[in-house]
């Protein structure tokens, strides 16, 4: 699971989010959850001068950091990104390396 940490009103946010719901199926993840930080005081505290923050959740419940791509990067981009950066968090094949990763197109 991909947890995107925002909250209302955040065009940065509003822009990530867009990008992942054009590559998300492409990612080898089961799923984005977005997480508006106004709802928790603790989310709040850690995220409010960084959002929008990109976590992968491994077994057992941890949260994994990824880094924050850059605001004007294109989805195609991203999705590389995001796919080398989750396999090698996660420790699955095709991790290695840039562009070991490719976004898989229907």
């Amino acid at each position: 699971m991909l947890v995107m940490y925002s909250k209302p009103g955040c065009c940065l946010c509003d822009g990530l989010k867009e990008k992942l719901d054009v590559i998300l199926a492409s990612l080898p993840v089961q799923g984005l959850e977005v997480r508006d930080i106004n709802t928790d005081p603790e989310w709040t505290r850690l995220y409010a001068m960084e959002i929008p923050v990109l976590t992968v959740m491994r077994g057992g419940g941890d949260e994994l950091p990824i880094r924050r791509p850059p605001p004007r990067m294109a989805a195609e981009r991203l999705g590389v990104q995001l796919g080398n950066e989750i396999c090698g968090l996660l420790g699955l094949a095709g991790g290695e390396g840039e562009g070991a990763y490719t976004v898989i197109r229907e």
